[in-house]
Formats: structure tokens, sequence, C-alpha cells
């Protein structure tokens, strides 16, 4: 019996990312990040908010995506058109914006295509 074949693994890396709302009108945004550690604590940032989204009460999933969900998105696309001056703002634009179009990709609720939604762009390293 011979040696295991050895298996190569690939890891990705995430290496940017952007997330789109209406991003062909006025009223909507986009955000871009090309900065890898930055793009993937934006990401990692998304994921935990869809967690805690997840984990409330139906009843309350649906009073957000009915009612709070475009007031924030109003509000990111607001911050959108201002010089962002602070990391609150900044945060806020990340969370009402960014995470709110992850929301609603994931809940079927926004139909990826070339205005909305969320893209990542990885780097895949083959590990021996």
């Amino acid at each position: 019996m011979g040696n295991p074949e050895r298996r190569k693994t690939v890891q990705k890396k995430l290496v940017a990312l952007g997330t789109f709302y209406k991003n062909d009108v006025p009223e909507g945004f986009g955000l871009q990040c090309m900065e890898p550690e930055l793009a993937q604590q934006i990401a990692n940032l998304m994921k935990r908010v869809y967690r805690g989204f997840q984990r409330a009460p139906l009843s309350e999933q649906r009073r957000f995506l009915t009612s709070a969900l475009y007031g924030q998105l109003a509000e990111a696309s607001r911050l959108h058109k201002i010089e962002l001056k602070t990391a609150a703002e900044t945060n806020r634009f990340v969370i009402y914006g960014a995470c709110n179009v992850y929301i609603m990709e994931q809940e079927g609720i926004l139909q990826p295509d070339e205005f909305n939604g969320c893209l990542f762009l990885y780097d895949y390293d083959a590990i021996k």
C-alpha cells in the first residue's frame, strides 16, 4: 500500500466587494471596497447582521422588512451623497446600506442585477 495521493486544497480569500441598491437612480447608492482586509471586515459584518436578523422572531423580521428597512435604505442613500466625516456615519452607511442589501438578497426580496445586489471577488490559492 503506497503513499496516499496528496490532494491540493483550495483556499479562497476575499479581495474586494461591492453592494448596490438602485445604483442607476439618484435615490440609490453603491459601496465598493477594493482593500482585502477591509472588504473581509465588511463581509463579516454583513453575515453577522444577517444572522441576527434570522434569529429574530418572524413578526420582527416582517416588521423590519415592511417598514424599517426602507427608511434605513433612504438614510444610506442620504449618507452616500455626503462626505462621511465620522466613524459613526461610515458605520451607519455600511449597516443601513451594505448589510440591508445583503439581507434583502438573502431573503429573495432583491434580485441581483447590474444596479442591485452584492458582489464578492475572491482570489483562490492552491495549498499543497
